[in-house]
């Protein structure tokens, strides 16, 4: 090891198919980059071209302490063969291709996973003499394992939490404890690594609800067997200098569900395929600091009509009887109108008529959000008027909407609410009950500031 920051490993490489090798070091940059350097052009053969990537699914490596190394989505940095970025490193056994990749458990971690599930891991007692701190007293809080077992068709897993106390020092070399938060999932049989990074990805998007910031997984170790273990590293390519996170930050922690958290889950990898692409578009925005408001708004409003279409009271007629219907109002409008007809079908005739609009659609949403916190009607026709109009405009231009549409702090706050709408719904499908829903953003300070702000333009706009 160069570095606490940087891993080496000095070896062999080859492809699987060949048999030629090629020395070099392979460098791991903790949650940074993970690069493979060669001494000489990798698989060059005679009449082939440089200058052009050469990208290959796995290389092989063996290090000069004989140990096996797989590489996984190698990608030619230089397009001469010598440097490589590699996603995922291997260590302790070789897969001569992807299918091979077989494990019957992994333990991974995630980006703020001590903060969710083991917030309050200690408590200070301060000791005051002539009104000065006299000691300070540190007591650390052990919490035993949590088990849940997941009975899903195709995924019938263990999950385990475990919470560990590290003994570690600081630039003072002055002792302390750190933490650290682990989750174990395990197998009666041996998955895929897609399975598994499958199982690793929903879970990922659980966490991202309840904290409300990107989550990143890391996998730490992997079981091939009783016997056999394998360290996994990965490319996270973000900035991982993340901000800290308080209790008072995230919708809801590991403690705040634990007694429903099994139930919880189950629920959420059961509909994983319905919700995964609403979760990852909910913090795309919410995220993407460039990402100005008026695209957001119109972003989240894609994600409410595209979550609205598994509804099953999404549709006013079929498409069939509406398409009929539509057939005759076009022919009616050309038989009066001198224009071109493929104009009159793509744009005056709608030919999504036959499911709800954007309107009705946030009513609906918007509805459940007002029946748990007992909002007036007033709150729910002012704040979907406002966001329907500004995102009208937004996508029409329509100068009759200017002054309508919501600006500044007020934009802010709309956009955010109808994350939290959607957020709610999501809760709601996955069976948090009304009570749970409740306790959860009461205590979430980013809901409560823009429900208030809201508030107060509603009865603004009453006087």
């Amino acid at each position: 090891m160069d570095t606490d920051e940087t891993i080496s490993y000095k070896g062999e490489w080859w492809l699987p198919s060949k048999q030629q090798k090629e020395t070099g070091i392979l460098k791991i940059f903790r949650d940074k980059e993970i690069r493979l350097e060669l001494d000489y052009f990798f698989n060059l053969e005679i009449g082939m071209q440089i200058g052009y990537p050469r990208n290959f699914e796995i290389i092989l490596g063996k290090t000069t302490n004989s140990e096996k190394i797989t590489l996984l989505n190698c990608r030619d940095r230089d397009l001469l063969g010598k440097l490589f970025n590699i996603e995922f490193v291997f260590i302790g056994e070789h897969f001569n291709s992807f299918k091979d990749i077989k494990f019957k458990s992994m333990e991974f971690e995630y980006t703020y996973l001590n903060e969710w599930a083991y917030f309050d891991w200690y408590k200070q007692y301060i000791y005051y003499k002539k009104n000065k701190v006299n000691k300070v007293e540190t007591t650390y809080i052990k919490k035993a394992p949590i088990k849940i077992f997941l009975d899903i068709p195709e995924n019938k897993i263990n999950l385990t939490f475990s919470f560990n106390l590290i003994n570690s020092f600081n630039s003072s070399s002055k002792g302390y404890k750190k933490r650290e938060t682990v989750l174990l999932a395990e197998s009666n049989k041996q998955k895929t690594f897609d399975e598994w990074w499958n199982i690793i990805t929903i879970i990922r998007n659980f966490l991202i609800l309840g904290i409300i910031k990107p989550i990143y997984p890391s996998i730490v170790k992997a079981k091939i067997n009783k016997r056999k273990k394998v360290d996994i590293h990965r490319t996270i390519n973000v900035n991982t200098n993340l901000s800290d996170v308080r209790f008072y930050d995230m919708l809801f922690t590991l403690k705040d569900i634990e007694r429903d958290v099994e139930k919880y889950l189950r629920n959420w990898f059961i509909k994983s395929s319905k919700l995964k692409d609403i979760v990852t578009g909910l913090f795309i925005v919410l995220n993407n600091s460039e990402m100005g408001f008026e695209n957001q708004l119109i972003y989240l409003s894609g994600l409410a009509e595209w979550y609205f279409r598994d509804n099953k009271d999404f549709l006013i007629m079929t498409s069939q009887e509406y398409n009929d219907q539509r057939a005759k109002i076009i022919d009616l409008i050309k038989s009066h109108i001198n224009l071109d007809p493929c104009f009159i079908e793509n744009n005056i005739i709608n030919k999504y008529g036959y499911q709800k609009n954007f309107r009705t659609i946030l009513k609906e949403l918007v509805d459940k959000v007002v029946e748990i916190f007992q909002l007036e009607k007033s709150f729910k026709k002012y704040y979907c008027d406002k966001t329907v109009e500004t995102r009208n405009y937004f996508v029409h231009k329509d100068e009759r909407l200017k002054d309508k549409a919501a600006k500044g702090k007020k934009l802010y706050d709309i956009v955010r609410f109808l994350e939290m709408v959607l957020i709610i719904n999501i809760l709601i499908e996955i069976e948090f009950d009304k009570e749970m829903i409740k306790k959860v953003f009461n205590r979430f300070d980013e809901f409560n500031s823009i429900y208030r702000n809201i508030i107060r333009s509603v009865k603004k706009s009453l006087i």
